[in-house]
């Protein structure tokens, strides 16, 4: 027979002496209490404080990646300013001579709070790329080529 009484959390059994335990009341606790254990290791943040969490988040990177249109300028809504970050063309190196080694067609950028390279800018909820068709002062920006796979990696 089940216990007169339970706990107030689990609901574990609390036996009088008037109880007849059963091993099946015995193994029901077992589970409710491995349960209760698994759920609370699962969440890695349940001991943290605001602040603590607040920092966490800072350090966590927010990564993804994006195909290429074509058009001269790409957006990426991430949601906040990021204080750093780094965005480049997937299989694709960073620097090459195009024009007949006239101009450096560059696909990686660098942000951040104090600046950032040619070829992007900072905005308060992500950041703009650019594709140029032609080169300027020798260089030409590729964060938007047709069909290229770009990844980026943002640190809020």
């Amino acid at each position: 027979m089940a216990s007169t009484n339970q706990t107030e959390t689990l609901g574990l059994n609390q036996w009088v002496a008037s109880d007849t335990p059963k091993m099946a009341d015995f193994n029901a606790d077992n589970q409710k209490i491995e349960q209760a254990v698994a759920t609370h290791l699962a969440d890695s943040q349940a001991h943290l404080d605001a602040q603590t969490r607040a920092l966490l988040e800072q350090l966590t990177p927010v990564c993804g990646s994006y195909v290429g249109d074509g058009e001269q300028a790409r957006v990426l809504t991430l949601g906040f300013r990021p204080r750093w970050g780094v965005v480049y063309a997937d299989g694709t190196p960073v620097c090459t001579m195009v024009e007949e080694g006239a101009t450096t067609q560059v696909s990686l950028v660098f942000c951040g709070q104090q600046g950032s390279s040619v070829g992007c800018y900072l905005r308060e909820d992500g950041i703009e790329l650019f594709q140029e068709a032609e080169g300027y002062g020798g260089y030409r920006m590729n964060m938007n080529q047709q069909g290229i796979t770009y990844c980026y990696r943002f640190y809020r």
